[in-house]
């Protein structure tokens, strides 16, 4: 593994890597930064279980699977709500930048 093990410098790379996901995600408001966000907090599970838990535990393999899944699920909602808005609106491309995360959480009704 890169961290050799060492659980502290891959918290703090961790921890780095997501205070500028969130810095990018409140900045643009795109979606993408919050998946990769979730999908982020889903390795740094992962990891924690693998080298802190010496991968005995299972839940943290399964808190992992959620925060993926649910990344997932965001990824593919953002794709077909961009699809539904272009073809809505005509276009047979998106010319458009993503919805915004604060869009697929509170759409206008």
């Amino acid at each position: 593994a890169w961290t050799f093990s060492l659980f502290r410098s891959g918290v703090v790379c961790c921890f780095l890597a997501s205070f500028i996901m969130v810095r990018s995600c409140l900045r643009s408001g795109d979606v993408v930064f919050l998946v990769e966000l979730l999908w982020l907090t889903g390795n740094l599970v992962w990891f924690f279980g693998e080298v802190k838990l010496d991968d005995v535990a299972q839940w943290p393999r399964f808190a992992a699977l959620m925060l993926f899944a649910a990344a997932g699920v965001l990824q593919v909602r953002t794709m077909t709500s961009s699809r539904e808005q272009a073809k809505s609106e005509g276009f047979e491309e998106i010319r458009e930048p993503r919805p915004s995360f604060r869009s697929l959480l509170f759409p206008k009704t």
